[in-house]
Formats: C-alpha cells, sequence, structure tokens
C-alpha cells in the first residue's frame, strides 16, 4: 500500500481553451441560395434550395460524392454554379476552410508567423496558446512550413480560418487530421461563437455538439433542412417520409455504419492503452527503485542483527550455567539479555 501511495500518474490531457474571435456584425439573413446546381464536368445536385439565418449552425450530411465539398466550393467561390445563384446577406464577412488549404501558408514562415499574419493583435502568448490546442507546443511554433506534413499544414490552416474577423465560417471536415482532444476543445470554442456556422463533417459528436439545424443531400438530387440534431432529423424523416440518409438500408446498418462504430471504439481503445502503458511503465519503474531500495535495507540490517544475535546467544549460556538459588546473578544476565 505504501509503494502505490507513492506511484505519481502524470496526466497529459491538454487543459487548453481556444477562443474565436468575436464575430462582426450582420444582417440576420446570412446566405440565400436559390436553384443552385452544382459539379464539376457533371452536375451532382441541382435545385438546392437553402436560406441561412444569422447564428444558425448547419451541418451538411449526406452520402460520400453527393456533392456535399462541392457545395461549400461553390459557396466560396472556388467552382462556379453550373445553374442558379446564391447571395450573402448584408455586411456578411465569411471564411472557408478546404480539406487542402495549403496554398494559403507561407511556406517559408513558421507556423506562429503564418498565425500571426492573420491576428497580429493575438501578441505572441495568446497564440502559442491556441497552437497548443491544435497540437503545436514548445519549440515547435517555429517549424516552417515547409517541413510539416500533410496533416500538420491542414491543422496550421485550420487556425488561420477560424482565427480570421469572419461572422460566417464555411468549415469542410475541420476535425480531420486533430485527436480526440483536439477536437474536443475545438468544440468548446465553437459553442461560444457568436457567429453563423455551415460545415461538412463525419464526426457524429461534432455535429451533435454544434449543430441547430441538419441539411440533408440526397443521391436524386434532392435537399431539405431540418430543424435540430440527427436525431430529431431522424424523427422528422420517418413522419415525413423522408429517406434516412444515416440508415438508408438494414445493409448499411449492419455493415458500414458498425464498422464505423467499431473503428471508433478501436480508436477508444488505443488512446486509452497508451496511456495505460505509459503509467504501467513510470509504475514499474518506481517499483524496481524501491524493490532495490528495500533489498538493500533488508541487508544492511542483517548484517546489524549478527553481533546482537551472537550476544544473546553468550548470555542464554551464562543463564543455563547459573544455580537456580542464585537469583541476583540470573536477574543481572537476564536484564543483560533485555
Amino acid at each position: 500500500r505504501a509503494l502505490e501511495n507513492d506511484i505519481r500518474v502524470v496526466n497529459t490531457e491538454q487543459s487548453l481553451v481556444f477562443k474565436l474571435p468575436p464575430a462582426p456584425p450582420s444582417g440576420r439573413e446570412i446566405l440565400r441560395v436559390k436553384d443552385l446546381s452544382i459539379g464539376y464536368k457533371s452536375t451532382l445536385a441541382s435545385g438546392i434550395q437553402l436560406l441561412i439565418e444569422k447564428n444558425a449552425r448547419i451541418a451538411i450530411i449526406g452520402s460520400n460524392g453527393i456533392g456535399k465539398s462541392t457545395f461549400l466550393k461553390t459557396i466560396a467561390g472556388q467552382i462556379e454554379a453550373r445553374a442558379g445563384s446564391f447571395e450573402f446577406g448584408y455586411n456578411v464577412k465569411p471564411a472557408y476552410f478546404a480539406q487542402n488549404q495549403e496554398d494559403t501558408l507561407r511556406f517559408e514562415e513558421t507556423i506562429l508567423a503564418n498565425v500571426l499574419e492573420v491576428r497580429s493583435d493575438l501578441g505572441e502568448k495568446d497564440a502559442r496558446r491556441i497552437l497548443g490546442s491544435f497540437l503545436f507546443s514548445g519549440d515547435d511554433v517555429f517549424k516552417p512550413i515547409k517541413v510539416l506534413s500533410g496533416g500538420e499544414k491542414a491543422r496550421v490552416a485550420l487556425c488561420r480560418s477560424l482565427l480570421q474577423q469572419a461572422n460566417f465560417l464555411v468549415l469542410d471536415e475541420p476535425t480531420n487530421h486533430l485527436d480526440m482532444t483536439s477536437v474536443e476543445i475545438l468544440i468548446e470554442g465553437m459553442k461560444s461563437y457568436d457567429g453563423t456556422l455551415l460545415f461538412v463533417s463525419h464526426d457524429r459528436n461534432f455535429i451533435d455538439s454544434l449543430a441547430t439545424h441538419i441539411f440533408v443531400m440526397l443521391p436524386d438530387g434532392r435537399s431539405a433542412l431540418f430543424h435540430g440534431q440527427l436525431d430529431d432529423y431522424q424523427s422528422m424523416a420517418a413522419k415525413l417520409n423522408f429517406p434516412n440518409v444515416l440508415a438508408p438500408s438494414k445493409e448499411m446498418s449492419k455493415g458500414s455504419m458498425a464498422k464505423d462504430k467499431e473503428k471508433e471504439r478501436e480508436k477508444e481503445r488505443q488512446e486509452k492503452d497508451k496511456l495505460a502503458l505509459v503509467v504501467n511503465e513510470e509504475e514499474v519503474k518506481s517499483l524496481k527503485r524501491e524493490r532495490t531500495r528495500l533489498q538493500k535495507l533488508i541487508e544492511k540490517l542483517e548484517k546489524e542483527q549478527g553481533p546482537f544475535k551472537s550476544g544473546i546467544h553468550k548470555l542464554e549460556d551464562r543463564l543455563a550455567k547459573v544455580s537456580p538459588s542464585a537469583y541476583s546473578e540470573a536477574q543481572k544476565i537476564h536484564d543483560e539479555v533485555k
């Protein structure tokens, strides 16, 4: 018990807070989409109707390849609409984050310099604190962009996008390349954001933590906006006989969705195993050090016991030879033994 009490478990979870800058004021209407058709060489979806009002947080869902990212790119002006139109409201200042944002970074500059370029008013201390929530800590912030991996560049780009003075954030898979802790930090930061949000994500927890509306895109080109979160959409879709893209078939619900859940569970197990491994290694080292110390102490005490044991044996021999009537001498020897 004494050894167990001496074991110190180090909590490695980041206790960071990420706050987005205040959103500039805007009109009530943020974006109006009319009969929009999107695509590249061919049309992916058509007839899209959508009205986004101030402070709404809309998650776009639909099967892969349906055109979710293409819709965001069209809204952000990255590609042209094939038909229809969209219009931003009064004083709307959008900021767009795509899955591939490398072209927006200054490769010769450091991570810290790239962030301060967007928000010079932050100061180095606040900028480094925010970068910490995107997994850049210590001297990492002084690395030039050109030496980073693709995932690291994406995290820097996401940080830059979120720190812009925008009141309408358009985000395509913002949680990619983030670990579980950083996703939670991002969610908390987005909750306090007072602007409007339109995003695509496959992270159910991220969607349910932030979304006020669900915009559903179907394979046949149809789309619809539902108020609430994913469970609200599924409930309302069932009442309206509208397709449920989260469970389009029994095969999907038992197959792909089960695989996705298993992947999430496996990821959680791996995170727990990593933490347990660190704790166990420290525990084993601590216990080994304590065992060595106690072994040395036992050996020292055993050596010190030798002379005492020998003296006791000699006194016991003398006591055995004393006459039973010699009480005073026997008492003297007995006191020496004590």
